[in-house]
């Protein structure tokens, strides 16, 4: 038999091996389903890392400039960035490239091969690691600590005068670097962080591929079992307000377009100065701020 009719043969099986998954009942071959659908998750990982054009639209010749806005009356916004602490991915390929990181590298593929029935992922929406997660508990120490009295940190706490809002982008390692730096205020205040997909992270790596789908909350039981071990409780549905996660980017939905759907002229230039910053630096963010009446800190 040719080879071509071989390939249109096995090619006609697995298409109907998927159809069939596909049309089970939802609680059927669920392991399938899940590695399946991590499969097609890489592929359009990789499809969208070859061909995506995230910074187009991106630098100082292709936005206003800040400078001819300065003037003009308007009422003060403060913002607040807080990075994300360290992920499952930076652990791998932002600590040099000597012989270290080829070892790093196989250790990540081996407990991803282990991830692959389930919906997590050491690659695809990195989450936060070890050091990460131990960098956002020191932040919550320092925004909790009795002896602090600062402006900014009152309002990140939630005990100023001004109400804010929390607002993270859908990626799980920014999500849970506000929830663990934040979740003492989340208790007292009962509000819920907004997740919003405008924000997501420009770039083309697939760890800034969002695991969620639109209006859902990303799987986060490792930030489940890190607020457990600290005493606190975690429903996702009490945390997150997901309604304004509108998905994961697309090729067509790049960088610019995503950061003008929500976001502010003024926000915008300012982001746009923030990721001129960070290329310089070669250095990535996902946005967790929070948003006052009189205030805006990411």
């Amino acid at each position: 038999m040719d080879a071509h009719i071989e390939y249109l043969i096995l090619a006609f099986v697995l298409l109907c091996v998927c159809i069939w998954i596909n049309s089970s009942k939802p609680h059927e071959n669920r392991l399938v389903k899940v590695v399946l659908q991590k499969m097609m998750m890489y592929l359009d990982g990789i499809y969208f890392m070859i061909i995506c054009k995230e910074n187009k639209g991106l630098g100082p010749k292709k936005n206003p400039d800040p400078d001819n806005i300065k003037d003009v009356p308007c009422k003060m916004k403060r913002i607040i960035f807080i990075r994300h602490g360290e992920s499952d991915w930076n652990d791998v390929f932002n600590k040099g490239f000597g012989p270290m990181l080829l070892v790093r590298l196989i250790k990540a593929m081996i407990r991803e091969f282990f991830l692959m029935v389930t919906m997590d992922s050491v690659f695809l929406d990195s989450p936060l690691n070890g050091d990460g997660t131990d960098q956002a508990r020191e932040l919550r120490r320092y925004i909790e600590a009795d002896n602090q009295y600062d402006q900014m940190l009152s309002i990140m706490r939630g005990d100023s005068k001004e109400t804010s809002v929390i607002v993270s982008s859908n990626l799980r390692r920014a999500l849970a670097t506000t929830t663990l730096a934040l979740y003492p205020r989340l208790q007292r205040t009962k509000e819920k962080i907004m997740i919003l997909s405008s924000l997501q992270e420009i770039s083309r790596n697939v760890d800034t591929k969002a695991l969620a789908s639109a209006k859902t909350i990303p799987d986060l039981n490792r930030l489940g079992k890190d607020l457990q071990n600290d005493g606190y409780d975690f429903i996702p549905t009490d945390v997150y307000d997901p309604t304004e996660n509108n998905g994961n980017k697309s090729t067509g939905y790049y960088g610019i377009k995503r950061l003008q759907v929500r976001i502010p002229v003024l926000l915008l230039l300012l982001s746009l100065s923030l990721l001129s910053f960070l290329r310089l630096s070669r250095s990535s963010v996902s946005f967790i701020f929070i948003c006052s009446s009189h205030h805006i800190l990411l």
